[in-house]
């Protein structure tokens, strides 16, 4: 298990499923082949080869990854890990809005813009909007008619 310190892994990652011994064993054969030493891509590769993996994201599941981004020890590395869960569909609006409120100015913006096209999604909003539109052709109804006889009589002048 010496790579799973080299590559500076914690418990998170095996809990998770992340990694497993096999995927340990994959790691070592390209650390021990390649020129590349930089443990946050080996860690990055195995983070991105699990979560392109998951159809859905578990609202725990998705707070977990987020938590294990924010406790990586590259924190360029681990703010990837955090925006990649939260640019997901399927990311828990609880943690869109915990984001929200985060000292990361790039994380409150991603989380901003995944609440707005969430709350454009919602089913709520799309009742507010077909009601706007309602009332807009009611509007139009009421106003137009006697807007149209109006400029029809002064035309005739």
């Amino acid at each position: 298990m010496s790579i799973f310190r080299t590559i500076e892994f914690s418990q998170e990652w095996l809990d998770l499923g992340i990694i497993d011994s096999e995927k340990l064993q994959k790691i070592e054969s390209e650390w021990n082949s390649s020129d590349d030493k930089h443990t946050e891509h080996y860690r990055w590769r195995a983070f991105l080869d699990f979560i392109e993996s998951q159809e859905f994201l578990d609202p725990f599941i998705a707070k977990r990854l987020y938590d294990l981004g924010a406790n990586d020890p590259d924190s360029t590395m681990g703010g990837s890990m955090m925006a990649h869960v939260l640019r997901r569909k399927d990311c828990p609006v609880g943690l869109l809005r915990a984001a929200a409120e985060s000292e990361e100015k790039y994380l409150r913006r991603i989380a901003a813009e995944q609440l707005a096209k969430e709350s454009l999604q919602s089913p709520q909003s799309n009742k507010r909007l077909e009601r706007t539109r309602r009332l807009a052709t009611s509007i139009r109804s009421c106003v137009g008619e006697p807007l149209k006889r109006s400029v029809g009589l002064l035309c005739g002048f």
